[in-house]
């Protein structure tokens, strides 16, 4: 299905999919990353739907089934107005949880600034950043990053293994392929992540030139220094996730993002970018029990950053 937004001479096409049942209780808006669509979202889309919530996971401006227009350059507050309009085309206004993924996770700090109070009930940001130096990858990653999208349609697998290798630390990478990620053909977890790598490769078109370029622009600028993510923990209940080996943002982050908005935050040993995949059920877990912890004190939301969520986790009062 498809939203129109950014209505006017710069409208757009967002793609969306709803999973879970229709009127479901609980609704969950699932923002990706750089240059990654929905589809990464699927797995655990499903898995939130097996337990009665209902997710929304779309393609951003720039990528895969959405809209990727040559101008103007995209910006995080532009990306967050795509976002905010695609919820006003869903009707929902209010009792929404959030789980938003490394540049999804700066989106959703503009998003969550953009709209009304109230309207997000529980908030879960994994592997991002808040600006600039730090939300820039190291040099070697960027590298990487930049050259893997090159190659012809034969070399998708090795792309997929190149950016399976990059989101993920290598001893973990190198171990059996864990049960929520087994399928035809998978061996180690490298393996079953640069599957599903793959799935959205031939199932979701190119990104473009244009769209590589505006989300790039997009990460470049984004900044939400102190005083805005201060302003930010008002207006939600909270929890920042990463790994301590995130090759392509670093997990200090998480302890920064954790001080300014006064919540708990959890640095993962052994984890890298992707721990929506690499924790599988625990992530799911660590979700559901973040979001019944806001909903049990919607009204005092702040009272949940004191909650035992995480065993071992941080907090900051």
């Amino acid at each position: 299905m498809h939203a129109r937004v950014a209505v006017g001479i710069a409208a757009i096409d967002l793609y969306y999919e709803m999973i879970g049942p229709q009127h479901a209780e609980r609704r969950v808006l699932m923002i990706m990353g750089f240059t990654s669509t929905g589809t990464q979202w699927l797995q655990t889309a499903k898995q939130l739907a097996e337990l009665g919530y209902q997710c929304c996971i779309f393609d951003n401006r720039g990528v895969g089934e959405s809209s990727q227009p040559t101008k103007p350059l995209y910006t995080t507050k532009m990306m967050a107005q795509d976002t905010l309009q695609l919820l006003q085309h869903l009707g929902w206004n209010e009792n929404i949880y959030v789980i938003a993924c490394s540049m999804g996770g700066f989106i959703a700090q503009e998003l969550i600034l953009k709209a009304p109070a109230n309207t997000f009930t529980g908030v879960v940001l994994t592997s991002t950043a808040f600006g600039p130096p730090l939300s820039i990858p190291p040099l070697k990653t960027l590298l990487q990053l930049v050259s893997h999208k090159k190659g012809s349609e034969s070399s998708a697998h090795v792309r997929a293994q190149v950016t399976a290798s990059i989101m993920v630390p290598d001893a973990w990478a190198n171990e059996p392929v864990a049960p929520h990620l087994a399928g035809e053909g998978a061996v180690t977890n490298r393996d079953g992540i640069a599957k599903l790598l793959e799935y959205e490769a031939k199932t979701k078109p190119a990104q473009t030139r244009a769209g590589y370029r505006g989300q790039f622009n997009a990460i470049v600028w984004h900044h939400c220094p102190p005083r805005r993510l201060r302003k930010l923990g008002e207006r939600s209940c909270f929890l920042v996730l990463a790994g301590a080996e995130d090759r392509i943002l670093r997990p200090i982050n998480a302890a920064i993002i954790g001080k300014h908005l006064k919540c708990q935050y959890h640095i993962y040993p052994n984890r890298g970018h992707a721990l929506h995949l690499e924790m599988g059920p625990e992530f799911i877990k660590v979700v559901t029990d973040h979001f019944d912890a806001c909903a049990n004190n919607a009204k005092d939301f702040r009272s949940v950053r004191d909650s035992a969520i995480i065993p071992g986790s941080s907090s900051v009062n």
